[in-house]
């Protein structure tokens, strides 16, 4: 009977024998592999090391083994250099270059990237709080879309506006002042570029106190102007964005610092507005140049400390600018002056930049009070040598605000006149503004206990077209009439005592008042010439300051 292969030790074992073959197969393969591999240490080898064999070896010249282009290229055919030429060659390279090999410091065309710095900079200790701050009052007519008109005549188009408008000035010498402090030394100037001029303002109760809290007035003016004004990059971190963020601001920096107001095509001859009290301003002002004393250059007669003695050293060669990359015109040299006097100190001359901003959401008969504020450039963002790395990534510098302006009261809209009495009522003459021009009503009367409520159906003239609508005024001036007092013996000034009637009345806020007929008929009698006299005053194309 023939043997079962299963129980054979070939039968037992075929699997494992199989097995094993297959591992020594890939274990000899391995070992060929790797023993077979060509070296590739040589080719490892850099072209130093292979210089040195050939000298070692002595098979020739490195000139005859290597192509003269490979020498030079290596710096073969290349004279030694001295420690002394070393020293001079480096004192000649410049301290920076050229912006348009790094768009990051092309903040202004031509500009240059500053050299690496040893010293550590610090950001300015503070932005300086805008100066003597005035105000113009004023109102108007205007064809662009304003958040808080007063009037609207929607058919045309037009709006009518009041405004507040602040102008203070800003000590550029003194802020950079601030800004060298921080610095040191630096061969060119840092400028000063404006980001934005802010406002607040408070209002006054009707107890006479002020508000506690400063509102924030939000940027408002000429919308084209405000549509072209840059948005400053959410990611702090972003120097490409940041830095064409600047630029931008650079460019536009006569309406960053003085906002064009809003277009206007008629004006209350009776207000102000901006350039009344602001003047012509042209250019964009910067502060004095500086001069940096430098210690001198070794020569050969006082060489530095330690080293040998020197040839007379050349001119030294112009590097432009070393810290702010800018190709800002050259501010103009001071003027020469006069010796100081010996009777007494010279007062500083400094040099200022005119900042202005408005308020075109006020109400007619508020009083507010206003305050400025600028914020700048930091003139220290992503700078390596600036250790504050939270003021290192902070574009803005916030400045100090100003003090508060004097108290500006916002023109009401209708004007009342107790001109007289008629019978158990007051005769009142009421004076309207509107669409640039006075709507007057000579005689209406009103009872004791009354409000004062008039309206008319008159012709208006629509300004800028010289065309006329037909519209209801409302001429109601927000009063009531509490009493009269029938002959008071009233003494005007350099006058005897007359017999007189007076008036009482109570304002919206409940705060009464009260009116004489004598002075009031004086008064109404003036203001009626003069409004009934001034057409719609058709206003020029605004005369942007510099």
């Amino acid at each position: 009977m023939a043997t079962d292969l299963r129980e054979s030790w070939w039968g037992r074992h075929f699997e494992k024998v199989v097995l094993a073959a297959t591992a020594l197969v890939f274990v000899v393969a391995v070992v060929l592999l790797v023993a077979l591999r060509p070296s590739r240490v040589a080719e490892r080898k850099t072209v130093g090391d292979l210089i040195e064999d050939i000298r070692k070896r002595g098979e020739g010249k490195i000139e005859d083994v290597l192509p003269k282009d490979e020498q030079e290229r290596l710096g073969l055919t290349r004279e030694p250099v001295t420690v002394k030429e070393f020293q001079d060659r480096l004192a000649q390279l410049p301290t920076e270059w050229p912006s348009d090999r790094d768009p990051v410091w092309g903040i202004v065309k031509g500009g240059t990237k500053p050299p690496i710095e040893a010293k550590e900079v610090t950001p300015p200790k503070q932005i300086l709080a805008v100066e003597e701050v005035q105000t113009a009052v004023g109102r108007g007519v205007t064809p662009e879309a304003v958040s808080h008109p007063m009037e609207k005549m929607a058919e045309q188009g037009l709006s009518d506006v009041a405004w507040v408008s602040c102008v203070g000035k800003f000590n550029l010498d003194l802020q950079l002042d601030e800004y060298l402090a921080g610095m040191g030394k630096v061969k060119a100037q840092p400028p000063i570029i404006i980001t934005r001029v802010e406002m607040s303002r408070r209002e006054r109760k009707p107890d006479g106190t002020w508000s506690e809290d400063w509102e924030a007035v939000p940027v408002q003016g000429a919308k084209a102007a405000m549509d072209k004004l840059p948005r400053r990059p959410e990611n702090n971190r972003d120097v490409r964005a940041v830095f064409a963020w600047a630029r931008a601001l650079w460019d536009m920096q006569q309406d960053v610092r003085r906002l064009p107001f809003v277009g206007l095509v008629a004006r209350d001859s009776e207000g102000k507005w901006i350039l009344d009290i602001a003047g012509d301003i042209v250019g964009v002002e910067q502060p004095a140049p500086r001069s940096v004393p430098e210690a001198p250059a070794p020569t050969a007669e006082t060489p530095a400390p330690g080293a040998p003695p020197l040839s007379p050293a050349a001119p030294a060669t112009p590097t432009g600018e070393e810290w702010w990359p800018t190709d800002l015109p050259a501010p103009a040299a001071p003027t020469p002056g006069t010796p100081p006097s010996l009777v007494g100190p010279v007062e500083p001359q400094y040099t200022y930049a005119k900042v202005w901003a408005h308020d075109l959401s006020v109400r007619p008969g508020r009083t507010y009070q206003y305050r400025m504020r600028i914020s700048v450039f930091n003139p220290v963002y992503s700078k390596p040598s600036c250790a504050d790395e939270q003021a290192k990534w902070t574009p803005e510098r916030v400045g100090e605000w100003s003090e508060p302006s004097v108290a500006v009261t916002i023109p009401r809209l209708v004007y009342f006149y107790f001109v007289g009495v008629s019978g158990d009522r007051a005769n009142l003459e009421l004076h309207r503004w509107i669409h640039g021009q006075w709507v007057i009503v000579r005689s209406v009367t009103c009872r004791v206990g009354t409000p004062v409520v008039c309206s008319k159906l008159v012709p208006i003239k629509v300004p800028g077209s010289g065309k006329d609508v037909t519209e209801t005024v409302d001429l109601s001036p927000g009063v009531l009439l509490v009493d009269m007092i029938r002959g008071f013996p009233y003494t005007p000034t350099g006058m005897k005592a007359i017999p007189t009637n007076v008036m009482v009345f109570s304002d919206t806020q409940g705060n009464l008042g009260q009116r004489i007929d004598w002075e009031d008929k004086k008064e109404a009698n003036q203001r009626r010439q003069e409004r009934e006299a001034a057409a719609p005053a058709v206003v020029p194309a605004t005369k942007k300051g510099g």
